[in-house]
């Protein structure tokens, strides 16, 4: 207890990048179309990858819960 405790969020490292996620208001809701042009725009964004674009390069993460009993 002499006060050195660190968190994540205070590390800096070289080359660091931060992630966002963001999630729809709307529960259910059928998003239509991202317009994230803006955002790719901005000083210091180093992606913007929207749900599509990791379709291309992942498969479906299924959550079952196979320790349970029928």
């Amino acid at each position: 207890m002499q006060g050195r405790g660190l968190y994540v969020s205070d590390m800096v490292l070289p080359r660091m990048g931060h992630v966002v996620f963001l999630r729809s208001p709307h529960a259910h809701a059928k998003i239509l179309k991202i317009d994230a042009e803006a955002a790719r725009r901005m000083p210091g964004v180093i992606a913007v990858v929207t749900g599509q674009e990791l379709a291309t390069v992942i498969t479906p993460w299924v959550g079952v819960l196979s320790h349970l009993k029928a």
